[in-house]
Order: structure tokens, then C-alpha cells, then sequence
């Protein structure tokens, strides 16, 4: 029982959340249940030999009564003793152990496995053809077949992100196919992996049986990577195009060459930025792709 005794109105005795516990004669306590998480995988994302991972126990629970403590170990080193802990990892597989008690003393295990991985290794590329049309020529190509290449400010639209006094390579007077070749072969035997990339504009008043078209040499052959013709990839628009090269075109006398064929001036066909780069065997991973369109 509760008793008070007062005097007056301002004085004031109060009690709340009565409850009364106990635990019956051979009733035994259920001992709690750990719950260390799931299995992680992580990566270094910045190089640095360490990760930072969380370790949460907060599924842990007690049948019959409370956890009152929690402890994370790894190679019998404390690592924290609250339901979740962050901290950083080094690169390597780590099994971590976590402890939970409840409030009649008994424990249970659990463990967890965290693997940090080493992170993608950052490559460098190598240059090895760029020309963006600013010179007004064709040095680094050949032209020929039935019309011309020209360079000249874009016909129709600018190139995204460039300025009104850039300048592309337009084909023009091209009843039958024109070609703008690479003059010089290039060595790709050297590289792990290699990206073309370039920027390509296509009129949507082609015909059928007009295009643009991008073609490479394995040493043996021309091979078409990409064509845009009437109602393929023809919409009055400027699109980059990014690929890796597959290997087969990896060659020591790798070559590329634009082919464009109309047969009125108003019909249109651009290129610009055209890029070649090259990634070493050395390295330990490929250059991502991307296109617009993929292979034809």
C-alpha cells in the first residue's frame, strides 16, 4: 500500500507505472536471441585500404524479458557495445561476433561476415587521335569517292555545348558514297581496351538508301559499326556516341572511316570531336561503353 498524509491543497504527493515482477519457482528464463545482420560486401570506393561499414544488432530480441547490453568483437578486439556501431574496415574478410544480454544474466551469439573489396582501379588513357575540325582541313584524313567532306559551321542545328564559331565535317554533293578515311593506320595491338567516341548529326530528310555510316578495318575487312539511314536514327539531332571497341578490331592496322551518300544539298550529314583512346594491358580494368544506337 501507498500512504499520505497532508495538510493543505499546495502540497502534493503523486505516484505512477506501479508494477510488481517476479519469476515463478522452476520456471527457467529464456535466453535472448542475437541477430548480427546480414552478410556485407563492400568495395574501397576511394582507394584509401578502408571502408566504413554498420554493424546493426536491432532485430536481437529476448522472449521474456529485455537485452540490456550489446557487444561487437573481432579477433577478440571490443569494437562497440550499442546496438549499432560504424567504424572502418581495412580490405579483407572480417568475422565479427555480436554478444546480446538479457536482464537475467543469460546470453546468446551471433556472427556476421563483412568483406571489404579493393576498389576499381582509376585508369589513365592514352590520346591516340582527336580531331574537332577547328583547322579547317582534313590533315589527319583521305577523302574520296563520289562527292566531298567539307569543314564548315553545322548546316542546321550547333553542337551542343560548343560555340557559334565551331566548325564540323559536313558531306556535301555525295550522289554516290564519299569516304573520309583516317590517312594513318593506328596500333591498337598495344591496348587493353580502346573507346571511339564523336559527335553525329543526321537530317530526317534522307531517303532510303541515303546514310551515314561508320566503318572500321580489323586488318582484314571493313566491318559497318553504326548506319543511320531514313527512319533510323534520322531526327534532326546531334547525338555522342561513345563504344568500346570489340577486340577483334584491336589490331596493328586498325582504321576507321566515315561514309555518307545523298543525293540533294539539303539533305544533311555531320560529324564532330572525333576521339580515339587507348587503355594499357597494364591496367586492371576496360573502359565502360555507351551508345546511342549500339551496332547495326
Amino acid at each position: 500500500r501507498f500512504v499520505s498524509k497532508e495538510n493543505s491543497w499546495r502540497e502534493v504527493t503523486e505516484i505512477d507505472d506501479v508494477k510488481l515482477e517476479g519469476t515463478l519457482h522452476g520456471v527457467e528464463n529464456t535466453p535472448p536471441v542475437a541477430d548480427a545482420g546480414v552478410y556485407q560486401t563492400l568495395f574501397d570506393e576511394d582507394n584509401n585500404g578502408f571502408e566504413t561499414v554498420t554493424l546493426d544488432g536491432s532485430n536481437s530480441y529476448d522472449p521474456d524479458g529485455v537485452i540490456v547490453s550489446y557487444e561487437w568483437v573481432m579477433d577478440s578486439m571490443v569494437l562497440g557495445d550499442t546496438v549499432a556501431v560504424t567504424l572502418d574496415l581495412p580490405v579483407g574478410i572480417h568475422v565479427i561476433v555480436l554478444t546480446v544480454t538479457d536482464n537475467n544474466g543469460s546470453t546468446n551469439m551471433d556472427t556476421v561476415t563483412v568483406t571489404v573489396e579493393e576498389g576499381e582501379t582509376q585508369m589513365e588513357s592514352e590520346t591516340l587521335f582527336f580531331d574537332d575540325f577547328q583547322d579547317s582541313g582534313f590533315d589527319g584524313w583521305v577523302m574520296d569517292g563520289g562527292g566531298f567532306w567539307v569543314v564548315t559551321w553545322p548546316d542546321e542545328k550547333p553542337v551542343p555545348g560548343k560555340p557559334s564559331a565551331n566548325r564540323v565535317a559536313h558531306a556535301d554533293q555525295c550522289v554516290s558514297p564519299v569516304y573520309l578515311t583516317l590517312r594513318d593506320p593506328l596500333d591498337l595491338s598495344l591496348y587493353g581496351s580502346v573507346n571511339l567516341s564523336f559527335w553525329r548529326y543526321v537530317d530526317s530528310d534522307l531517303d532510303s538508301g541515303e546514310y551515314l555510316m561508320v566503318e572500321v578495318f580489323n586488318g582484314v575487312a571493313w566491318n559497318t559499326l553504326f548506319c543511320w539511314t531514313d527512319g533510323d536514327g534520322d531526327d534532326d539531332t546531334w547525338h555522342h556516341e561513345t563504344i568500346m571497341l570489340p577486340e577483334e578490331y584491336l589490331v596493328n592496322s586498325f582504321c576507321l572511316r566515315f561514309v555518307s551518300k545523298e543525293n540533294s544539298w539539303r539533305e544533311v550529314t555531320e560529324i564532330d570531336d572525333v576521339r580515339i583512346e587507348g587503355v594499357s594491358h597494364s591496367s586492371s580494368a576496360h573502359l565502360g561503353s555507351s551508345s546511342d544506337t549500339g551496332f547495326n
